[in-house]
């Protein structure tokens, strides 16, 4: 929905002139209205994409990882261990990188060696919410010490390094497919609800552009619309609306396979 209101000539009723040129402020909202969401039972339950080269985000080698960001809105269940994102499985020395929950923290790992037990960068938030949130992760290469930034409703959170080796170079561009809603098919599965899930290459996403993307959770944007306060809709790699499938709505067109009961359901976060 675009809202803007353009130049318009008036006439001053009884006074017999006119008015040129009035400037009213124009305002694009560029919102994508859905009502629904992603159900996630907690056991079994998960959407996954295949493996691509658009969702490895590393160059030609280890030395040149690109920026990526993730964002989405989450409820979960209970505060308990729960997986958000992983391309590829430590347990087959295929990770790049994931997101999960431990209990009340936010984990977020960056993995040179293709799984937790060698070279990866991790850092935690502590986030033990299990009411709706808007979440943004991102990752800048050019400063692995703190390069993963985290908001929460558009709030810039503190992030800890808890590992980061010496030894870290970057990522490696692994065969492995992108789960959403887990990190492995049979551990830290989400139980809750997930809407407006969105990934974006080469772009890290702004604190500007991280109060756009949340709207003072009111209203759901649309990604592909550009803005004063939103450049990432050229970057953009995956959008998954969830409003009555769960297609890939971005221009990448990616296929997508529910697994378990993962289903549609109502229930809006704003």
């Amino acid at each position: 929905m675009e809202i803007c209101f353009k130049f318009k000539e008036l006439e001053m009723i009884g006074l017999g002139s006119r008015i040129t040129n009035i400037n009213i402020a124009t305002t694009f909202y560029n919102t994508s209205d859905n009502a629904n969401i992603l159900h996630l039972d907690g056991a079994g339950d998960f959407v996954y994409v295949p493996d691509d080269d658009l969702l490895s985000f590393t160059g030609d080698n280890e030395l040149d990882d690109i920026p990526f960001s993730i964002a989405c809105w989450v409820k979960r269940d209970s505060a308990s261990n729960d997986g958000l994102i992983s391309k590829g499985y430590a347990t087959n020395n295929t990770l790049e990188y994931r997101v999960f929950w431990i209990g009340g923290d936010i984990y977020v790992d960056i993995s040179d060696g293709g799984n937790s037990t060698g070279d990866y960068i991790r850092a935690t938030f502590h986030n033990p919410d299990t009411d709706w949130q808007h979440i943004i992760i991102t990752y800048d290469p050019g400063d692995p010490s703190n390069g993963i930034k985290f908001y929460k409703n558009a709030i810039s959170q503190p992030a800890v390094t808890v590992n980061s080796n010496e030894t870290w170079i970057g990522m490696t561009n692994y065969s492995g497919i992108l789960l959403i809603g887990a990190i492995e098919d049979t551990d830290y599965q989400l139980g809750g609800e997930l809407c407006q899930f969105m990934m974006w290459r080469d772009h890290a996403i702004s604190p500007h552009e991280a109060k756009y993307l949340y709207a003072e959770g009111l209203a759901s944007r649309n990604p592909l619309l550009s803005s004063s306060d939103y450049s990432g809709d050229t970057k953009l790699v995956i959008w998954f609306p969830f409003r009555s499938d769960i297609n890939d709505d971005s221009t990448k067109g990616f296929n997508t396979t529910a697994v378990g009961n993962a289903e549609i359901a109502t229930g809006r976060p704003y």
